[in-house]
Protein backbone atom coordinates (compact mmCIF):
# COMPACT_ATOMS: atom_id res chain seq x y z
CA UNK A 1 0.00 0.00 0.00
CA UNK A 2 1.14 3.04 -0.41
CA UNK A 3 -0.03 6.80 1.39
CA UNK A 4 0.97 10.20 -0.03
CA UNK A 5 -0.17 13.38 1.42
CA UNK A 6 -0.10 17.28 -0.28
CA UNK A 7 -1.79 20.09 0.17
CA UNK A 8 -4.97 18.55 -1.75
CA UNK A 9 -5.54 15.76 0.78
CA UNK A 10 -4.21 11.90 1.51
CA UNK A 11 -4.02 9.14 -1.33
CA UNK A 12 -3.67 5.71 -0.63
CA UNK A 13 -3.35 3.41 -3.44
CA UNK A 14 -3.66 -0.35 -3.65
CA UNK A 15 -6.44 -0.58 -0.39
CA UNK A 16 -7.48 -4.10 -2.33
CA UNK A 17 -5.42 -6.34 -3.17
CA UNK A 18 -4.83 -7.00 -7.23
CA UNK A 19 -6.44 -3.73 -7.98
CA UNK A 20 -4.99 -0.22 -8.83
CA UNK A 21 -8.13 1.90 -7.29
CA UNK A 22 -7.26 5.00 -5.43
CA UNK A 23 -8.99 5.88 -2.50
CA UNK A 24 -8.37 9.94 -2.00
CA UNK A 25 -9.46 12.11 1.37
CA UNK A 26 -10.07 15.45 0.90
CA UNK A 27 -11.28 18.05 3.06
CA UNK A 28 -14.22 17.95 0.33
CA UNK A 29 -14.65 14.47 1.00
CA UNK A 30 -13.70 10.72 -0.04
CA UNK A 31 -13.11 10.04 -3.27
CA UNK A 32 -12.86 6.50 -4.86
CA UNK A 33 -10.86 7.09 -8.26
CA UNK A 34 -12.97 9.98 -9.63
CA UNK A 35 -15.95 9.53 -7.90
CA UNK A 36 -16.83 11.33 -4.79
CA UNK A 37 -17.94 8.31 -2.23
CA UNK A 38 -18.74 10.67 0.92
CA UNK A 39 -19.02 14.26 1.35
CA UNK A 40 -17.80 15.65 5.25
CA UNK A 41 -18.19 19.39 4.30
CA UNK A 42 -21.93 20.29 5.22
CA UNK A 43 -24.23 21.54 2.41
CA UNK A 44 -26.03 23.70 4.89
CA UNK A 45 -25.37 24.58 8.84
CA UNK A 46 -28.02 25.87 11.57
CA UNK A 47 -27.12 27.05 15.21
CA UNK A 48 -30.29 27.75 16.91
CA UNK A 49 -29.16 29.11 20.86
CA UNK A 50 -26.82 26.22 22.01
CA UNK A 51 -27.45 23.46 19.80
CA UNK A 52 -25.42 23.17 16.02
CA UNK A 53 -27.66 20.92 13.32
CA UNK A 54 -25.22 19.94 9.89
CA UNK A 55 -27.27 19.16 6.58
CA UNK A 56 -24.82 16.77 4.33
CA UNK A 57 -25.44 16.20 0.52
CA UNK A 58 -26.40 12.37 1.20
CA UNK A 59 -29.75 14.04 3.38
CA UNK A 60 -28.51 13.13 6.92
CA UNK A 61 -28.60 15.75 9.41
CA UNK A 62 -26.58 15.42 12.52
CA UNK A 63 -27.35 17.69 15.56
CA UNK A 64 -25.22 18.37 18.36
CA UNK A 65 -26.05 19.69 21.74
CA UNK A 66 -24.16 21.69 23.82
CA UNK A 67 -24.25 20.04 27.35
CA UNK A 68 -25.13 21.77 30.90
CA UNK A 69 -22.06 23.53 32.05
CA UNK A 70 -20.00 23.97 28.94
CA UNK A 71 -19.40 26.79 27.21
CA UNK A 72 -20.65 26.94 23.40
CA UNK A 73 -18.71 27.61 20.66
CA UNK A 74 -20.05 27.56 17.39
CA UNK A 75 -16.78 25.95 15.97
CA UNK A 76 -16.78 22.96 18.52
CA UNK A 77 -20.55 22.56 17.34
CA UNK A 78 -19.92 21.80 13.65
CA UNK A 79 -16.76 20.11 14.23
CA UNK A 80 -18.15 17.65 16.31
CA UNK A 81 -21.25 17.36 13.81
CA UNK A 82 -18.53 16.72 10.96
CA UNK A 83 -16.38 14.08 13.38
CA UNK A 84 -19.94 12.15 13.97
CA UNK A 85 -19.94 11.81 10.10
CA UNK A 86 -16.43 10.74 9.76
CA UNK A 87 -16.81 8.15 12.41
CA UNK A 88 -20.33 6.96 12.09
CA UNK A 89 -21.25 8.45 15.51
CA UNK A 90 -19.80 9.85 18.80
CA UNK A 91 -18.63 6.77 20.48
CA UNK A 92 -16.52 5.42 17.61
CA UNK A 93 -14.86 9.26 17.54
CA UNK A 94 -14.13 9.06 21.44
CA UNK A 95 -12.41 5.79 21.07
CA UNK A 96 -10.53 7.22 18.82
CA UNK A 97 -8.99 9.60 20.21
CA UNK A 98 -8.86 7.75 23.08
CA UNK A 99 -6.75 5.36 21.08
CA UNK A 100 -4.36 8.59 20.24
CA UNK A 101 -0.45 8.07 20.37
CA UNK A 102 1.23 10.43 22.26
CA UNK A 103 4.91 10.19 22.36
CA UNK A 104 7.17 11.23 25.04
CA UNK A 105 8.16 14.85 24.53
CA UNK A 106 12.46 15.41 26.11
CA UNK A 107 11.88 18.13 28.65
CA UNK A 108 13.29 21.55 27.66
CA UNK A 109 16.65 22.84 28.86
CA UNK A 110 15.60 25.89 31.36
CA UNK A 111 18.16 28.88 30.56
CA UNK A 112 20.37 29.85 33.01
CA UNK A 113 19.34 33.25 33.65
CA UNK A 114 22.95 35.54 33.22
CA UNK A 115 23.99 37.25 36.81
CA UNK A 116 25.20 41.08 36.01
Amino acid sequence: MEIKANSSGVTTSNLVPNSSCVVTFTPEGCFYGNSLVINYKPKRIVIDGKITACFFEDGEKIVVRCGEGDTFSEEVGVAEAIARKLYGNRTRFKKAIANAEHPAHPEKKKKKKLVK
